[in-house]
């Protein structure tokens, strides 16, 4: 190629010394375009690759942005999880907590480190656990929410509460049961 353009093996030197100049982070696409003389039989290259700087600091921006209104939102929900008097849960399939709030483990009167991971039947009687099973296959089979559902508990140092539930199935992306959630009351 550099036999058939004059110039090419300059031209291309030159250009790769430009890109290697430019501080992606700092330098406007307008600045880019600057840095080359409109005359330059390179000057379109130049040109074409300050667009595509703009295309790529509009996309982080608009990146950012997004990444800021969800932190924003975590923290919003976060917040009011850990303000309600009742209890929020999430458990897996099996029924392991995987999430809770300051209230439920409060009505546990567990800590943080207890809780995670510890199966529902671990807070109640066999037989109770078993009647708790039946409402969240019902609600696995049938995706609906089982509202106001009464449950005895026993506490970390052995009181029984009743308590009231309600148990929700949680989907994954596909649509596929993934565990429950539900407040207690």
């Amino acid at each position: 190629i550099a036999g058939i353009f004059p110039g090419y093996d300059e031209n291309v030197d030159m250009l790769l010394n430009l890109l290697s100049n430019i501080d992606w982070y700092d330098d406007s696409p307008d600045d880019m375009a600057t840095l080359i003389d409109p005359a330059h039989p390179m000057h379109p290259v130049v040109e074409a690759i300050a667009l595509i700087k703009m295309d790529l600091d509009a996309l982080i921006c608009e990146r950012a942005a997004r990444e800021e209104e969800l932190r924003a939102g975590h923290e919003k929900y976060a917040r009011i999880l850990d303000s309600i008097a009742e209890g929020y849960y999430e458990v897996d399939l099996r029924g392991n907590l995987t999430f809770y709030n300051p209230a439920m483990r409060s009505i546990l009167g567990y800590t943080q480190d207890e809780l995670m991971g510890l199966n529902y039947r671990s807070f109640a009687e066999p037989v109770e656990a078993e009647r708790i099973f039946r409402v969240f296959n019902r609600v696995y089979r049938s995706g609906r929410t089982s509202n106001a559902f009464d449950w005895k508990l026993i506490r970390k140092g052995g009181q029984v509460l009743t308590i009231e539930t309600s148990i929700s199935l949680i989907v994954d992306d596909n649509g596929n049961p993934a565990g429950f959630r539900g407040i207690v009351r």
